[in-house]
């Protein structure tokens, strides 16, 4: 799953303004998921902040882990930490 070609704006791109770090975050989610998964980011600018929302749809498993923040880096760590705990629950409930 190629990170650029999952990667979608709602309207401007901000992508220049995510780190190389959570760029990597993101990426690593997204391989997280089952083989046969889809991805797609995305972000939007408000006056507030960051409006982000991760989709991760495969047969098996449906996440959806989003937030609102003043910065990018706040709204990465709340998605992050969403969709590892999903991510960790379906390997609990798929393993076991």
């Amino acid at each position: 799953m190629s990170f650029n070609q999952t990667l979608g704006t709602t309207s401007h791109d901000f992508i220049h303004e995510l780190s190389h770090e959570d760029r990597s975050r993101i990426r690593w989610l997204m391989e997280a998921a089952p083989s046969d998964a889809s991805a797609e980011f995305f972000v939007k600018k408000s006056e507030t902040g960051f409006k982000a929302i991760l989709k991760i749809q495969s047969r098996e498993l449906r996440i959806v882990a989003g937030g609102t923040a003043p910065t990018l880096e706040q709204v990465i760590d709340q998605i992050d930490h969403d969709t590892t705990q999903q991510l960790s629950q379906w390997r609990k409930s798929r393993f076991s």
